[in-house]
C-alpha cells in the first residue's frame, strides 16, 4: 500500500473506486491511503460515475473514516445527478451519508424521495 501512494494522483477515476473498495471489503484501514484517495476523488469528482461515488462513500463508512470534504464534494454531485444513480447506489450511499453522520435534512429528504420513486416503480 505504500508504494502506490506515490502513484495515487496517476489514479483514474475507477481505479480510486476500486482500491477504496478494495481496502474496506477486507476492512483494511490505512489513513495515509484512504486521505489520498479521497483527495483523488475530490479532484475528479465531477466525472466520477455514479457507481464510484457509491462505491467510495460504501468504502469510507465501512471503515469508519469521516472525511468531510469528500463527503461534502460527493454530496454535491449526488444533488446534481441522482436521477443517473442506480437504486442500489441511491441507497448505499444512504447508508453511507447516515452511518459518518454526513446527512442533513434536505439530502435524506432527497434520497427518500428517490428510493420511494424507484420502488414504487418496481411494483408498477
Amino acid at each position: 500500500a505504500s508504494e502506490s501512494l506515490p502513484k495515487i494522483g496517476d489514479f483514474g477515476q475507477q481505479n480510486l473506486a476500486n482500491t477504496a473498495w478494495a481496502f474496506a471489503k477486507v476492512q483494511l484501514r490505512r489513513d495515509g491511503m484512504m486521505s489520498a484517495i479521497s483527495q483523488g476523488v475530490q479532484d475528479k469528482v465531477s466525472d466520477m460515475p455514479a457507481q464510484g461515488l457509491a462505491n467510495v462513500v460504501w468504502a469510507f463508512a465501512t471503515l469508519n473514516i469521516r472525511d468531510v470534504g469528500l463527503m461534502k464534494a460527493v454530496r454535491s454531485q449526488v444533488v446534481q445527478r441522482i436521477d443517473r444513480f442506480q437504486l442500489q447506489n441511491v441507497m448505499n450511499s444512504t447508508w453511507a451519508f447516515a452511518k459518518l453522520g454526513c446527512a442533513d435534512s434536505e439530502l435524506m429528504s432527497l434520497f427518500g424521495k428517490e428510493i420511494s420513486r424507484r420502488v414504487s416503480g418496481l411494483s408498477a
